[in-house]
Formats: C-alpha cells, structure tokens, sequence
C-alpha cells in the first residue's frame, strides 16, 4: 500500500493492469515530465473541506511537448490514490477505478495538456484532446472497511477532466439497433466533478476564474456528450443501519453538562448515565455535550455519500449533450431498520415522565429509572444500573440531500438529460428531521461568458437545433442556445438559475414546473432581456 506506478515516455499505452492501492498511477507523455507538490496549486487542488490539505496524496504533473500521447486500454485500480492521464493526446478507453474511505479519498485527473511555462511554479500552457470512448468507465467507489465519527470531515471524491476538446463518446448499436458497446461513464457517488474545456489552462478554482467571464466570444473549445454517455454522482441507496444506533448512552452527567440549567443540578440527573435519542437536542444539557455523543456515532464512506455530488462543466467555446446522454446528481438514501430500543425514563416533580430528549428545563427531576442507591461511602453514594424499559422503535428512510450541476458557456446544445431528485423520508416529509436540500442546477457563473449569443427555452414538441453528432468538434452550431422547458420539469431540480449575457426567451408554452419550496432565477444582460411566454408553477416556489 502507498506505492506508485509512473509511465513516462513521448508515447505511453496501458493496455494491461495497474495496480497501486493507498498510492497514485500515473500515465505522463511528452518531450519532458515535471513533478510538483500539490501544495503548489492549492486554488484548484485543495480539499473542500480544509483548503490547507490537497485533494490527492501524491504529484502533480505537467508535460513537455504538444506530441505526447497517453492511453489507457486497460485496467487501473488505485484504491484511496490517484490516477493521473496526461499529454497533449489523452484517450481513456479501459477502466479506472478508485475508492474513498472516510479517511482517504480517491481521485481520477485525466489531463490534456502540455507546454510547460515557469514562474514560481511550473505550469502548462496550452490544451489538447482528451477522448474518453465508447465502452470506458471511470469509477470511484466507497471503501467502507473503516468509519469515523462525525467531527472527522470527510474530502469527497474528485474528477477533473481538462482539454481544448473534450469528448465522452456514446453507445454504439449493431446493424438491428441493439446496443453492443456502451457510451462513456462517469460513476462516482457524491463526487466532485470538474469539466473544463478551454484553449489556456486554468489553474484557479472555476468560480473564480475570470477568463470564464470575460464576456469574450466562444472559442474552438468543446466538451461533448453523446447518446448514452453519462456522468453520475448520484448519492448512494444501498446504506442499511439500525436505529438503535441513534439511542446513544451518556457518560455520567456533570454540573458542567448541566451549565445552563442550575435548577438541575440538586436533581437525579447529576452523575447518571442516560441513554437517549440523539436525533433531537435536550433542552435540559449543553448544545456542546449534545454535540459529542451526536458526533460519536461511527459512519462510513457509503452512508455520507448518500448526498448528490456537484458536477461543473465550464467552457470557453460550447457544451454539447446529445439526446439519450445523462448527468445525474441526485440525492441518496439511508435505510434504517426498526429495532428494541431502552431509552432511559425520568419522574419530573410534577409526576410526570420524561426522556432525556423532552425533559423540561423548569421541572426538577426527582427520579432516573434503572438505577437504585448503594450504601453511602466516603466517595459518595455510587449508582447501580439496571436494565431500563424497552420499546419498539420503527425503521424509516433518511433522504440524502440533491447535488448540483453548473454549465457555464457562450454556446449550449443541451438535448441530454437530467436529473436532479431528492427522496424526502417519512420523519423528513412530517418535519421531525430536516428535509433533503433540493439539488441546484445553473446555467452560468455569472452573465458575462455565458450563452453569448442569448437563450431560447423551447415549448415542449418544438424542434431541436440540427447539429451533426457523428462530427460533434467541428459541427456547425447554431448562434443562438436552446433548450427544451423540459430539461428543467423532468430534471426534478429544486432550485434553478439561468443567466445569459445575451436575451432569455422562455417561447409562448414553455410552462415551466418548479418543485415544491424550489426556486427560479432569472436574469439576462442583453438588450433583449427576460421573455417570459409560459407560466411558472411550484407550492411555496419563489421567482426572481
């Protein structure tokens, strides 16, 4: 574990089977390799939940030359590492797959550039072709071997795909029409995914990229998707937990526990142990203590990639999804089995019985089921357990929070699909634990850069532009973007936002169905500004 496998050649092809768990494979062509710490470029490799730490455990790389070439034909395994693809000419056709645990994440850079520039650090300077064909797949799993409580962040897995052009092929279909080779995947639960097709290597986070928003015209730059090529962070459905798991026992209370309730502290509660349910804070201990036995509770990888991942895919010339493509980020899911649970009862003074987690903060408790007094000694008197009530606590599901997809472009053809769902549980739907946030989906970092030529947003049944799919990098494309209203309804995106540094018209019949509590936004900086010719629906929606 931790090893490395590095290829360097003008020329390198995998057509075997690599593997380097805990460590990074790396595939690197051109006239000269250079390698540098990730530290060097922390605005575009750092974690995103400690910018100080890189997202891989290993080098970075930059080439040398515009005629390297590097394919992978076969298979790459680097469980918790990295993978690295770079040259000027960058095919992935095999298989490369990784893992994360809650302590190591995995990542796939697939990078299509070279011509190295020094300044304090080396860097590329030009793009090239990156083709992911027909048949390949990338895949970051979850490692599930260890766990983590819950003040452990865990970094999410990581993709960057960059080049001038940038194509995922898609399925290909015999003389009868079945499919015998499937589209270029993509399969990275909860995943952050970075598509940057541009003619100069950025090396800044993409928000912050102002070449992205400089208002310039669209390039030669392409990233395309064909029919049945799919990129998918979707969170994970297959996390199965007891709910006992939820009924936790506490340390013995201290005054220092009880802080902002003297009132309790000549009560039974001090120097007890309690067991109970820490899905919902008591009012009667510290947030900070409630904190700590919620944050014990061991997870895995899998159970916290049970949210949506964020897919961005940024420009400076177009984006293309051909119909039968996909983007997925939708939420996940957490199933929890019903199980015996023995919360502990307490007698208030006013007779009544409480929890733990609905005790009162104006009611002294006079009583803590399961314990009795032992004889006095000199340390004072000492507690017995015994065993508390039981009950049947039922199972239900947790639904994971949506993920989000950014397109951000002078020039969009988006016939593919998305989708965007969220699985709200039923302690969710009925308010006692949180909703799942809805995914976002935007069209735009900003105005400036973005569908430069103005947005249609088509009626359903209206045509779609005519684009020569067999010849997608050198097609033809028409000035204007459209989209049909339903890449929206059917995406189940909960929270929309399109911006155009041209006209928005939303075509007479577009009606456009927002989720229940969702959001749309709106706003175009060209003379023609916002047409609106549909009408807009959603329970408790808001429009801007």
């Amino acid at each position: 574990s931790g090893g490395s496998v590095f290829l360097m050649a003008r020329k390198v092809e995998n057509a075997g089977s690599i593997s380097t768990p805990g460590g990074q494979t790396a595939l690197l062509a051109g006239d000269a390799v250079y390698l540098k710490s990730p530290d060097k470029e922390k605005k575009i490799y750092a974690s995103e939940v400690n910018t100080s730490q890189p997202v891989l455990r290993g080098f970075l790389f930059e080439v040398r030359g515009n005629e390297g070439e590097a394919s992978n034909l076969g298979t790459i395994l680097t469980e918790r590492g990295n993978t690295t693809l770079m040259a000027n000419t960058v095919r992935q056709g095999g298989t490369i797959r990784a893992t994360t645990s809650v302590q190591e994440n995995g990542s796939v850079f697939l990078l299509a550039r070279s011509g190295t520039i020094s300044d304090d650090t080396t860097r590329a300077s030009t793009t090239g072709t990156l083709v992911l064909t027909s048949g390949s797949r990338i895949e970051i799993t979850p490692d599930n071997s260890v766990t983590a409580g819950g003040s452990v962040k865990m970094t999410q897995s990581r993709v960057e795909l960059q080049g001038q052009t940038i194509l995922m092929e898609g399925q290909v279909r015999n003389p009868q029409g079945q499919v015998v080779t499937q589209g270029a995947s993509i399969q990275a639960p909860a995943a952050n995914v970075n598509v940057r097709a541009e003619t100069t290597p950025s090396y800044s986070a993409i928000a912050d990229e102002t070449a992205y928003a400089s208002g310039a015209a669209a390039d030669g730059s392409r990233f395309v998707m064909q029919e049945g090529a799919r990129i998918d962070v979707a969170g994970t459905t297959d996390t199965t937990v007891s709910v006992a798991r939820n009924f936790v026992q506490t340390e013995l209370l201290r005054n220092g526990d009880l802080a902002s309730n003297p009132f309790l502290k000549d009560g039974e509660l001090v120097n007890k142990k309690v067991v109970y349910d820490v899905r919902s804070a008591p009012a009667v201990i510290e947030a900070a203590t409630h904190q700590g036995y919620k944050d014990s509770i061991q997870t895995t990888a899998g159970e916290r990639m049970a949210q949506g991942g964020q897919v961005n895919i940024v420009s400076t010339g177009a984006v293309l999804m051909q119909g039968g493509s996909q983007v997925d980020v939708s939420g996940g899911k957490v199933t929890f089995t019903e199980a015996t649970v023995a919360p502990t009862r307490l007698l208030g003074a006013d007779g009544k019985a409480y929890t733990l987690n609905n005790a009162r903060t104006d009611v002294q408790i006079v009583g803590v089921s399961g314990y009795q007094d032992a004889d006095a000694t000199r340390y004072g008197n000492v507690y017995q357990g015994q065993a508390n009530p039981t009950k049947v606590e039922a199972g239900y599901t947790q639904g994971g929070s949506g993920g989000g997809l950014l397109v951000h472009a002078p020039n969009m053809v988006l016939d593919g699909q998305v989708r965007a769902n969220v699985i709200q549980g039923e302690r969710q739907r009925t308010g006692v634990d949180a909703r799942a946030s809805l995914a976002t989906v935007k069209l735009g970092l900003g105005m400036l850069g973005n569908l430069v030529g103005g947005l249609t947003v088509r009626a359903p049944g209206a045509a779609a532009p005519t684009v020569d799919w067999g010849n997608p990098l050198t097609a033809a494309l028409p000035d204007r973007s459209s989209v049909s209203v339903d890449w929206f309804n059917a995406s189940g995106a909960g929270d929309i936002t399109v911006s155009t540094q041209g006209g928005l018209k939303i075509e007479d019949g577009a009606n456009i169905a927002l989720q229940r509590g969702g959001s749309l936004t709106l706003s175009a900086a060209g003379e023609e500004g916002v047409y609106l010719g549909g009408d807009i629906t959603g329970a408790g929606a808001s429009v801007s």
